[in-house]
């Protein structure tokens, strides 16, 4: 079953005023790029999740996460810029993320 995206990606193709002959070809291109947008949306999720499960654990962000105008990612980025000279996080080896310093 195709993805909404790409469905809707192949349907403004065909509807285009080409002539059809590199249908195949844009259609081939548009899935790629789809299964490219997923892969990265499913990184960005996953990182998002790292963070959020890193702040919550360090006692140096409690302050700051009682600020509800602030976000998991100012937090992070506070943190580390007044973390003692400590990054809140550097990234890992499988380009996740990590706690440094700790």
């Amino acid at each position: 079953m195709a993805r909404p995206t790409a469905k809707k990606l192949v349907l403004a193709a065909q509807t285009s005023i080409s002539s059809g002959r590199a249908l195949t070809g844009r259609e081939s291109h548009l899935r790629i790029l789809c299964d490219q947008l997923e892969h990265t949306q499913a990184k960005l999720n996953r990182l998002e999740g790292e963070l959020e499960r890193l702040i919550t654990t360090d006692p140096g962000t409690k302050g700051l996460r009682q600020m509800l105008e602030l976000g998991p990612k100012t937090v992070a980025v506070a943190r580390g810029s007044t973390g003692g000279g400590e990054s809140l996080y550097a990234h890992g080896p499988s380009g996740g993320l990590r706690w440094h310093g700790y």
